[in-house]
């Protein structure tokens, strides 16, 4: 079987109309879903839980609750910190120990709020939504095969890698640019036809995308051509890469 990392540059080119016809027809899989991507504003706490086909309104609402627990806790680490930075650093640690528990690919954030399972993107979703209600400036990073968060507090910027639970603060700027080339330069390390150098500042609805991008990733290296189209459509449409793009035209072959 084909799998997507392995010749995801290799077909750019090929049925460009009907990929561009077939991005019209978009099946939603829920009301929900339906209702997050139909709002002229775009919610990414809803659309990271779009795809859960057994999301409903009141499944949505518990979730919440669930998500609200955890800012309060961060409010209330907030007040016995002695520092803004100091603060970062114990609730990067509490966030992890509590609400990260194991690691899974190609999970949702769905799977990270009710089961604690998560990966790179929900676990970086996850610590971005708060430092939005903290009202803390941050900016998420995205590579080719990872992603970061960075939050600046105090006029110093930190780093926080949600993969890892040991050593995934990082505040030493020397610290922070190393393992930064280190994600870029991981580009084509273990497929040489993705070696892009990627390296974008993206929002939480990119990020909701590149969580469908995941989703089709999966579908397509499990062979299930339609579901890998529709969820490369509703990816194309929160963040329209050249990568998803590419990955679009890749996906459209394939079903044909």
């Amino acid at each position: 079987m084909r799998t997507l990392s392995t010749i995801l540059l290799l077909i750019f080119t090929v049925l460009q109309p009907a990929l561009a016809q077939d991005k019209i027809r978009i099946n939603f899989h829920s009301d929900f879903e339906q209702a997050a991507f139909s709002k002229p504003d775009l919610d990414p706490f809803e659309l990271l839980l779009s795809p859960d086909p057994e999301m409903t309104l009141n499944k949505y609402t518990r979730i919440q609750d669930q998500f609200s627990e955890i800012m309060s806790k961060a409010f209330d680490l907030k007040e016995k910190s002695k520092s803004e930075v100091q603060f970062l650093e114990r609730l990067f640690y509490t966030i992890h120990r509590k609400n990260l528990s194991w690691y899974e690919n190609y999970v949702t954030f769905g799977d990270l709020i009710e089961h604690k399972k998560y990966d790179c993107l929900t676990g970086t979703a996850l610590l971005a939504l708060v430092m939005n209600e903290l009202d803390i400036k941050h900016q998420i990073l995205e590579f080719d095969f990872h992603i970061f968060l960075m939050a600046e507090v105090a006029h110093q910027m930190v780093l926080m890698e949600a993969t890892d639970p040991m050593n995934g603060f990082v505040s030493e700027a020397d610290q922070i640019h190393a393992r930064i080339e280190e994600a870029y330069n991981s580009a084509g390390v273990s497929d040489e036809f993705n070696k892009t150098g990627i390296m974008n500042k993206i929002d939480l609805v990119d990020l909701a995308g590149l969580q469908y991008y995941n989703l089709a990733v999966d579908q397509f290296n499990r062979g299930n051509y339609s579901h890998a189209r529709e969820f490369i459509k509703k990816a194309d449409i929160l963040y329209p890469s050249e990568r998803i793009k590419n990955t679009a035209s890749l996906i459209a072959t394939s079903s044909l």
